[in-house]
């Protein structure tokens, strides 16, 4: 968990009242890939303010006689989850091979990449993955970008690469160029991978113990997940809820009970996400809310998974097979669950 800030070109660099922000939030690590003689520098492993001060210093040198503003970067902090707090897993990190670049603390390549999430499939492989040796972005970088690095620039490997791993946002920086894959926040000509960028209060709610922590912010924050903007708002795995969606994820957890039970639970409730595209539940015709759930290609609303949850595996596969005509029919008809039976 990590919150990317993305600068185009012709943008200043953030205030470094903003830069200590950030970094008090996400103090694990920080580091900045730039734009530099034709390729991409990256310069990590600041785990203080006085070294990221250090740091953001080292950078202007290596741009000199350019200033911030014209120069492309990724400012990466980072918070913990999979490899232990260290500078060597600062990120981003360069898209490389080799286990060295990847670790290095000033490394020149084709291409760097900002990660703000958990890749699971990598983050399984790990034992004990908060003091882990190993960090499931450099395994993902080796494993999968390293070998298309001459592709990475096509945009349909990235909009394959974004609906893969549709839980996690990235940016990938060239010596031209910053894409974003998944939905980042603009405010002031920057781009955000997460609503902590904001100046705002929250509240954190640990559904373990059910304590609430009140953080330092001030104001209010909009939920990651409806769009309502809240005085109070509760914090599940680096996304800001409301109280309506806060309890969605609530009702998730209440109905997992076995460990394993437990683990497809978490990785299903990151698939629930913010929807400008799509007005109405392609099951039952209800407003979404600016929320779906993707369940085999359709959009959901919550309560339609929450039905579908309840079928058995015959009857899922009933519904997978409905065309779009028999969906329409269902929703013309006013229908407000998933019913068991064939159409």
């Amino acid at each position: 968990m990590c919150l990317i800030v993305t600068k185009l070109k012709g943008v200043a660099f953030p205030t470094p009242e903003k830069m200590s922000l950030w970094f008090n939030r996400y103090h694990d690590g920080m580091g900045i890939s730039f734009q530099w003689q034709g390729q991409v520098r990256t310069i990590k492993g600041a785990m203080s303010i006085a070294e990221m001060n250090e740091l953001v210093q080292k950078v202007a040198d290596a741009i000199y006689p350019l200033h911030a503003t014209e120069v492309g970067m990724i400012i990466q902090f980072r918070q913990a989850f999979t490899g232990k707090p260290c500078a060597r897993f600062a990120h981003p990190f360069p898209v490389s091979k080799k286990q060295r670049d990847l670790d290095s603390l000033d490394v020149v390549s084709k291409y760097a990449l900002g990660h703000n999430g958990v890749l699971w499939n990598y983050n399984k492989k790990v034992q004990n993955a908060p003091t882990a040796t190993v960090n499931d972005a450099q395994e993902f970088i080796k494993e999968i970008l390293a070998p298309l690095q001459s592709k990475l620039h096509t945009s349909a490997l990235q909009k394959l690469w974004a609906e893969v791993y549709d839980d996690s946002r990235f940016a990938l920086i060239s010596n031209s160029m910053i894409w974003h894959l998944g939905y980042f926040y603009e405010e002031g000509g920057l781009y955000f991978s997460n609503f902590d960028y904001k100046d705002k209060p929250y509240v954190t709610y640990y559904p373990t113990t059910k304590s609430i922590v009140t953080e330092y912010h001030k104001g209010g924050f909009a939920c990651e997940l409806c769009g309502a903007t809240k005085f109070i708002t509760y914090k599940h795995d680096g996304q800001n809820l409301c109280w309506d969606c806060h309890k969605v994820y609530e009702d998730v957890w209440d109905e997992a009970d076995e460990e394993d039970e437990w683990d497809d639970m978490y990785t299903t409730k990151l698939r629930y996400r913010k929807n400008n595209n799509v007005s109405t539940c392609e099951l039952c015709g209800e407003s979404l809310n600016h929320v779906c759930v993707y369940w085999n290609g359709l959009k959901l609303c919550l309560k339609c998974e929450l039905e579908i949850k309840k079928l058995n595996k015959v009857e899922q596969d009933t519904i997978k097979g409905w065309t779009a005509e028999e969906r329409k029919n269902r929703m013309a008809a006013g229908l407000n669950k998933i019913p068991a039976d064939a159409p």
